[in-house]
Protein backbone atom coordinates (compact mmCIF):
# COMPACT_ATOMS: atom_id res chain seq x y z
CA UNK A 1 0.00 0.00 0.00
CA UNK A 2 1.25 3.43 -1.18
CA UNK A 3 0.52 6.48 0.73
CA UNK A 4 1.53 9.84 0.97
CA UNK A 5 0.29 13.62 1.73
CA UNK A 6 0.00 16.50 -0.80
CA UNK A 7 -1.05 20.10 0.59
CA UNK A 8 -1.71 22.89 -1.82
CA UNK A 9 -2.32 26.25 -0.51
CA UNK A 10 -5.52 28.00 -1.89
CA UNK A 11 -7.92 31.02 -1.18
CA UNK A 12 -11.82 31.94 -0.62
CA UNK A 13 -11.03 33.42 -4.14
CA UNK A 14 -11.53 29.38 -5.41
CA UNK A 15 -14.25 28.68 -3.29
CA UNK A 16 -17.04 30.61 -3.34
CA UNK A 17 -16.13 34.74 -3.54
CA UNK A 18 -14.54 36.08 -6.26
CA UNK A 19 -13.29 39.42 -4.41
CA UNK A 20 -11.69 42.22 -6.01
CA UNK A 21 -13.19 41.69 -9.37
CA UNK A 22 -11.42 42.70 -12.27
CA UNK A 23 -8.23 43.26 -10.66
CA UNK A 24 -7.23 39.27 -9.85
CA UNK A 25 -9.80 37.55 -12.77
CA UNK A 26 -6.61 35.14 -13.62
CA UNK A 27 -5.86 34.73 -9.72
CA UNK A 28 -9.26 33.61 -9.14
CA UNK A 29 -9.80 31.76 -12.12
CA UNK A 30 -6.20 29.84 -10.92
CA UNK A 31 -8.09 29.30 -7.41
CA UNK A 32 -11.08 27.42 -9.06
CA UNK A 33 -9.04 25.35 -11.37
CA UNK A 34 -6.43 24.90 -8.64
CA UNK A 35 -9.71 23.46 -6.04
CA UNK A 36 -11.04 21.65 -9.06
CA UNK A 37 -8.17 19.88 -9.42
CA UNK A 38 -7.31 18.84 -5.55
CA UNK A 39 -10.58 17.59 -5.24
CA UNK A 40 -10.35 15.24 -8.18
CA UNK A 41 -7.01 14.35 -7.28
CA UNK A 42 -8.14 13.22 -3.43
CA UNK A 43 -10.79 11.25 -5.22
CA UNK A 44 -8.46 9.66 -7.94
CA UNK A 45 -5.30 9.16 -5.13
CA UNK A 46 -7.56 7.76 -2.29
CA UNK A 47 -7.27 4.03 -3.01
CA UNK A 48 -3.28 4.60 -2.53
CA UNK A 49 -3.32 5.82 0.58
CA UNK A 50 -2.72 9.50 -0.27
CA UNK A 51 -4.39 12.49 1.23
CA UNK A 52 -4.62 15.64 -0.20
CA UNK A 53 -5.62 18.86 1.36
CA UNK A 54 -6.40 22.55 0.28
CA UNK A 55 -5.16 24.83 3.07
CA UNK A 56 -6.71 28.47 3.54
CA UNK A 57 -4.04 30.46 5.37
CA UNK A 58 -5.64 33.88 4.67
CA UNK A 59 -2.99 37.12 4.46
CA UNK A 60 0.53 36.30 5.59
CA UNK A 61 3.00 38.90 6.02
CA UNK A 62 4.73 37.68 2.83
CA UNK A 63 5.29 40.65 -0.31
CA UNK A 64 2.61 38.91 -2.11
CA UNK A 65 1.09 42.08 -3.79
CA UNK A 66 4.37 44.53 -2.88
CA UNK A 67 7.11 45.43 -4.79
CA UNK A 68 8.33 42.20 -5.73
CA UNK A 69 4.84 41.97 -7.91
CA UNK A 70 4.84 42.75 -11.62
CA UNK A 71 1.99 44.82 -12.44
CA UNK A 72 0.87 45.81 -15.62
CA UNK A 73 0.25 49.67 -16.45
CA UNK A 74 -3.06 50.70 -14.68
CA UNK A 75 -6.07 51.79 -16.27
CA UNK A 76 -7.84 54.84 -15.01
CA UNK A 77 -11.00 53.08 -15.42
CA UNK A 78 -9.86 51.12 -12.60
CA UNK A 79 -8.54 53.18 -10.50
CA UNK A 80 -11.75 53.10 -7.91
CA UNK A 81 -11.46 49.38 -7.79
CA UNK A 82 -8.11 49.47 -7.34
CA UNK A 83 -8.03 51.98 -4.52
CA UNK A 84 -11.11 50.17 -2.67
CA UNK A 85 -8.90 46.40 -3.10
CA UNK A 86 -5.64 48.26 -1.45
CA UNK A 87 -7.78 49.89 1.35
CA UNK A 88 -9.80 46.53 1.93
CA UNK A 89 -6.09 44.72 2.17
CA UNK A 90 -4.96 47.34 4.46
CA UNK A 91 -7.24 46.47 7.31
CA UNK A 92 -6.52 42.63 7.01
CA UNK A 93 -4.65 41.16 9.66
CA UNK A 94 -1.53 39.85 8.74
CA UNK A 95 -0.31 35.98 9.89
CA UNK A 96 3.62 35.23 10.28
CA UNK A 97 4.31 33.04 7.68
CA UNK A 98 6.15 30.88 10.40
CA UNK A 99 2.85 30.16 12.32
CA UNK A 100 1.23 29.15 9.29
CA UNK A 101 4.03 26.80 8.29
CA UNK A 102 3.79 24.67 11.26
CA UNK A 103 -0.29 24.90 11.37
CA UNK A 104 -0.15 23.45 7.73
CA UNK A 105 2.31 20.60 8.93
CA UNK A 106 -0.48 20.01 11.70
CA UNK A 107 -3.11 19.24 9.78
CA UNK A 108 -0.81 17.29 6.96
CA UNK A 109 0.42 15.39 9.51
CA UNK A 110 -3.05 14.24 10.96
CA UNK A 111 -3.65 10.77 10.79
CA UNK A 112 -6.90 11.90 8.61
CA UNK A 113 -6.19 15.33 7.66
CA UNK A 114 -9.67 17.40 6.16
CA UNK A 115 -9.84 18.14 2.31
CA UNK A 116 -9.97 21.66 3.07
CA UNK A 117 -9.38 23.26 6.20
CA UNK A 118 -9.76 27.34 6.84
CA UNK A 119 -6.75 28.58 9.02
CA UNK A 120 -9.34 32.03 10.19
CA UNK A 121 -13.32 31.49 10.78
CA UNK A 122 -14.68 34.31 8.56
CA UNK A 123 -14.37 31.97 5.17
CA UNK A 124 -16.47 29.45 7.32
CA UNK A 125 -19.48 32.13 7.83
CA UNK A 126 -18.56 33.49 4.40
CA UNK A 127 -18.90 30.19 2.92
CA UNK A 128 -22.01 28.84 4.49
CA UNK A 129 -23.83 32.25 3.25
CA UNK A 130 -22.93 31.59 -0.44
CA UNK A 131 -23.74 28.65 -0.51
CA UNK A 132 -27.49 29.00 0.95
CA UNK A 133 -27.29 31.32 -1.70
CA UNK A 134 -26.56 29.29 -4.33
CA UNK A 135 -28.91 26.02 -2.93
CA UNK A 136 -31.60 28.61 -3.05
CA UNK A 137 -30.85 29.99 -6.32
CA UNK A 138 -30.35 26.27 -8.06
CA UNK A 139 -33.96 25.47 -5.96
CA UNK A 140 -35.55 28.20 -7.46
CA UNK A 141 -34.91 27.85 -10.83
CA UNK A 142 -34.01 23.79 -11.33
CA UNK A 143 -37.23 22.27 -11.45
CA UNK A 144 -39.05 24.58 -14.41
CA UNK A 145 -35.78 24.64 -16.43
CA UNK A 146 -35.06 21.04 -16.41
CA UNK A 147 -38.81 20.53 -17.42
CA UNK A 148 -38.18 23.09 -20.42
CA UNK A 149 -34.58 21.22 -21.01
CA UNK A 150 -36.19 17.53 -20.92
CA UNK A 151 -39.19 18.75 -23.03
CA UNK A 152 -41.55 18.42 -20.24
Amino acid sequence: MHHGRGCRTSAGAGRDRPRGGPLLVVYHAGKWGLEAFSESLAQEVAGFGVKVTLVEPGSCGTDWGGASAMRAEGKPAYQPVRQAMVSAAADMPQYDPAHVGAAILTVTDAAEPPLRVFFRSAPLAISEQVYASRLQTWRRYTAAISALAEGR
